[in-house]
């Protein structure tokens, strides 16, 4: 996620879950809260760039996606299959 400006997106995404500190977005018990608040959100009001960020500020990884339909998709898969796992290990 680029410094010089906030991500509006995640932003948003903290907004709507009445969290007061970003990092606490993280953390695992809003993954389900957040994937139904990217069911919500017109996936057009947001830049490719800022989905790619997101999906970024999440999984940890580099890699990005060429449209924000991907990039949605992309972000929404990990967050489902994080909470998956999390939830199902014993």
């Amino acid at each position: 996620m680029s410094n010089d400006r906030p991500n509006r997106l995640l932003a948003d995404l903290a907004n709507k879950l009445n969290l007061t500190c970003l990092t606490q977005i993280k953390h695992d018990r809003y993954a389900v809260d957040i994937l139904k608040e990217l069911l919500e959100i017109d996936k057009a009001i947001f830049a490719v760039q800022e989905w790619n960020d997101a999906y970024r500020y999440f999984s940890g990884r580099n890699e990005g996606y060429p449209t924000v339909h991907e990039a949605r998709l992309g972000l929404m898969t990990f967050l489902s299959k994080e909470r998956w796992s999390i939830t199902n290990q014993h």
